[in-house]
């Protein structure tokens, strides 16, 4: 069901690919820090909401696969803090949003919507401080898609590693530094949920293979998303 503001709501449990893009499709990322400060503020507001899944940072877009957290895995502190929000009148819904919206009544995705509100503004003061610029960096709301079916998973995390090449930001998405994928082929320590990711392809092996056979048919998947 879309809201009122003609978004998806943000369930409990559901996956969810989620992107945004700067205003104009303006620049929102200009140096080498400014991708790993972005990562860096994205831990900060949404961790304790959100499980990562894949993720690709690219000049002026970005693009995440996310699972909403279910109650139980997050904080009791957390929760209660929610709660108050609700209670002293914060995260006010917009006077256009109607009584009847599933959105209206759900509680985690308001605050998920306001974490990613708190981002955008932190991220968004850093970059105008640095660039000596004003105004809005990013597109007012950002976009999401529920994720409904294995195939669609597997479909939606090829597309936001090989994003990359399909924007001609490299010859080589394998080597792209501002994605999940090259994550995925070592041992490092990580919170992306890679052993999840590696399950649903099978294998490592499987992994690659199967972004390079997506690479190939890219024209079979354009109905997943327009950037």
């Amino acid at each position: 069901m879309i809201n009122s503001f003609g978004m998806e709501p943000l369930h409990p449990g559901k996956f969810y690919h989620i992107y945004n893009r700067g205003n104009n499709r303006d620049t929102i990322f200009y140096q080498k820090k400014n991708y790993f400060y972005f990562l860096k503020k994205y831990d900060k507001y949404l961790s304790d909401w959100l499980s990562t899944y894949a993720f690709c940072l690219l000049r002026n877009h970005f693009h995440l696969l996310v699972k909403v957290k279910d109650k139980s895995e997050i904080s009791l502190r957390l929760l209660r803090e929610l709660d108050k929000y609700i209670a002293k009148g914060y995260l006010k819904l917009p006077k256009d949003v109607e009584p009847s919206d599933l959105a209206v009544h759900d509680k985690f995705s308001r605050m998920i919507i306001e974490q990613f509100r708190r981002l955008f503004i932190s991220y968004s003061q850093a970059i105008n401080k640095q660039e000596g610029r004003v105004g809005s960096l990013f597109q007012k709301t950002f976009k999401r898609k529920h994720i409904d079916s294995d195939d669609y998973l597997i479909n939606v995390i090829c597309y936001i590693h090989t994003n990359p090449y399909l924007h001609n930001s490299t010859s080589n998405f394998r080597t792209y530094p501002f994605s999940s994928y090259p994550s995925f082929l070592n041992n490092k320590f990580t919170k992306l949920k890679k052993d999840s990711v590696i399950k649903w392809f099978g294998s490592q092996k499987e992994f690659i293979q199967d972004h390079n056979t997506y690479l190939r048919n890219k024209r079979e998947f354009d109905w997943i998303i327009e950037d």
